[in-house]
């Protein structure tokens, strides 16, 4: 005598097959059609992440930590950069060239005199850099980092135009 209800294990194999089908599917869409990723960025991202702006540039570290220390100083006083540049002795370095390229980075602000000398003041930005700055001198592997960072800019700028040497197993 049949069964007046729903085979059980019809169901199953229709369900089984639907899922399996439906897999492929939506594999092949997607080999078809891989994700893609949006590449939209915000006019103040660089492309240096925003910690490694001041550790890949040692003078700006050291004249964000002294700008730090002017202000704690003189507070709510623009500050002359030329000053660092002549306490550090960097003879190489433009004063108003670093305080362009802190501003480019809304670490700090420009006084625009007619004088020419670059006057700045801290952002909040900039506090914020000054605090993550301190704050990495306490880290170890930070220090290392830099450290390693420094060796190896100093390596191919000192040596960076001669061919490697090959010598071993020769």
């Amino acid at each position: 005598m049949a069964r007046n209800g729903i085979n059980k294990r019809e169901l199953d194999k229709w369900a089984r097959n639907l899922v399996k089908e439906t897999n492929k599917s939506l594999e092949r869409a997607q080999r078809r059609n891989p994700p893609r990723v949006s590449a939209q960025l915000n006019a103040t991202v660089s492309a240096i992440p925003a910690g490694e702006m001041t550790e890949s540039s040692g003078n700006l570290a050291r004249l964000l930590l002294w700008l730090d220390e002017q202000a704690r100083q003189n507070p709510s006083h623009y500050i002359d950069v030329t000053r660092f540049v002549e306490e550090q002795q960097l003879h190489d370095e433009d004063a108003s060239v670093l305080a362009f390229e802190l501003e480019q980075r809304y670490m700090v602000t420009i006084a625009r005199a007619l004088g020419g000398t670059p006057d700045v003041h801290r952002t909040d930005a900039g506090r914020a850099e000054i605090h993550r700055l301190k704050k990495m001198r306490l880290d170890r592997a930070a220090r290392l980092r830099y450290t390693m960072d420094a060796v190896h800019r100093w390596l191919f700028d000192t040596a960076g135009h001669q061919r490697p040497i090959n010598r071993c197993w020769q």
